[in-house]
C-alpha cells in the first residue's frame, strides 16, 4: 500500500487546510517496523536510469522530527531507516521518489507489514517494467531493421546503375 493507505489503516490522520497539512496520532506509525520496495521506470523508459529503484528492506517508520535542517524530507512527517543488525541505521529513505512538486507529493514507496508481501509484489512490478522494455526493444528492434532494409533496397538500386 501507499502512504496515504498506510496512514489511514494506522489512524494516522491527515488534516488539510490549504496548503497546510497536518497529521494526527503518528504515535501509532512512529517506530514500527515494515517492509518497503518500488522499483519504477521515467518518462525515457529503460534508456534513463530508473526514478526509483528500492530493493525489499527491512526498516522503522522515523519521524522527521528527529532529523537536522540540512536533511529534510518533503511532504511527509515520516522518512524510513534500513535496519541492520537489529538496530536502524542513518541512511534515511524517503517515502516519495522526486517527481512532486508544490501541492503534489509525488508517488510513494510501497510499504507492507510482512516480507513475503513485499518481496512478491517488487518481483510483480519488476516483471511488468520487464515486459514494458521487451515491448520497447521490440519496436526499436523493428525499426532500425525497416532502416536497414530501406538503405539496402538504395544501395542496390544505385549499385546497379554503375
Amino acid at each position: 500500500m501507499n502512504l496515504v493507505d498506510y496512514f489511514t489503516y494506522n489512524s494516522v490522520e491527515i488534516e488539510r487546510k490549504g496548503a497546510d497539512v497536518t497529521y494526527h496520532n503518528l504515535e501509532n506509525v512512529i517506530g514500527k517496523r515494515v517492509w518497503i520496495c518500488d522499483y519504477r521506470l521515467g518518462e525515457g523508459g529503460a534508456s534513463n536510469k530508473p526514478i526509483r529503484a528500492i530493493t525489499p528492506k527491512y526498516v522503522e517508520i522515523s519521524s522527521n522530527d528527529t532529523l537536522p535542517k540540512s536533511k529534510t524530507v518533503y511532504y511527509s512527517p515520516i522518512h524510513f531507516r534500513e535496519i541492520k543488525k537489529g538496530k536502524a541505521s542513518s541512511n534515511i529513505i524517503a517515502p516519495y521518489d522526486n517527481t512532486g512538486y508544490r501541492c503534489y507529493p509525488g508517488v510513494s514507496l510501497n510499504i507492507f507489514d510482512k516480507e513475503k508481501d513485499c518481496r512478491d509484489f517488487f518481483v510483480k512490478q519488476c516483471s511488468e517494467i520487464l515486459g514494458s522494455i521487451n515491448a520497447d526493444l521490440k519496436g526499436i528492434t523493428s525499426m532500425f531493421n525497416n532502416k536497414i532494409i530501406e538503405v539496402n533496397e538504395l544501395i542496390e538500386k544505385e549499385g546497379n546503375h554503375g
